[in-house]
């Protein structure tokens, strides 16, 4: 009876590395893939954007990604964080004051 009963917690142990393995890859993959979501930049129309707008505020302050509104083929704009705002000012003045 004892060998019978080691064989099935045997068994058991292979079965749930295996589990164990599949379950390790399927959040690896899962978690991955929201990071690439999460760093995408969102194009989006002006109807779009106007329909929701604290949506896609709150995803450009949370994220640091940046929101393209176009309103038709060749205008439309940028929404981006603060922080790349601020930098890109700074970039800006040394280059003018150069």
């Amino acid at each position: 009876m004892a060998c019978v009963y080691r064989l099935f917690i045997s068994f058991y142990h292979k079965i749930l590395k295996v589990f164990l393995r599949i379950f390790i890859f399927w959040s690896n993959t899962c978690i991955n893939t929201f990071k690439r979501i999460k760093n995408m930049n969102k194009v989006i129309s002006f109807s779009d954007f106007t329909e929701d707008v604290c949506t896609y505020i709150d995803f450009v302050m949370d994220s640091g990604n940046e929101v393209v509104v176009n309103e038709c083929s060749e205008r439309g704009v940028v929404i981006i964080p603060i922080e790349e705002y601020n930098s890109l000012k700074g970039i800006k003045c040394e280059i003018s004051s150069n």
